[in-house]
């Protein structure tokens, strides 16, 4: 029997990402994949984070790689997730379509930055940031 289930990675750690809307009544996963957060040198108060969002969320934590995990638990079914930009996790989607129904989907924006926008310096990115968001957000 195939599991319809969401999983949740670093670029969706709260309840009222689309993807949840998207999946509707779902079973949340994520995979604590200590193999990953080595190879990304990630800090113990970055690894708290992560653990702490996921405490105020209505998700399953499992432990092991994150590949294999949803491979097993899917058994072929549906995967909904969140779009990411992320390298490992888009090769983990790449690969899980395989053999499961993978969903992504997108957050909505923050704001709009131009593509031509200086990243050099962070004020410089985040005074055309803050302008955008100021408009997108100015009916609220």
């Amino acid at each position: 029997m195939s599991e319809t289930l969401v999983w949740v990675h670093e670029d969706a750690l709260r309840q009222s990402h689309p993807v949840f809307t998207s999946a509707g009544a779902a079973q949340a996963i994520f995979v604590w994949d200590n193999d990953y957060f080595k190879s990304q040198n990630y800090t113990v108060k970055r690894l708290l984070f992560i653990y702490e969002c996921l405490l105020e969320m209505d998700v399953t934590i499992i432990e092991g790689s994150t590949q294999e995990v949803l491979r097993d638990i899917s058994k072929g079914g549906v995967i909904h997730t969140a779009k990411t930009l992320n390298p490992y996790f888009k090769t983990i989607i790449k690969n899980l379509r395989t053999t499961s129904d993978v969903q992504v989907t997108a957050d909505e924006l923050f704001s709009q930055i131009p593509y031509d926008t200086d990243m050099g310096r962070f004020f410089r990115f985040w005074n055309k940031a803050r302008k955008s968001m100021m408009k997108a957000n100015a009916g609220l």
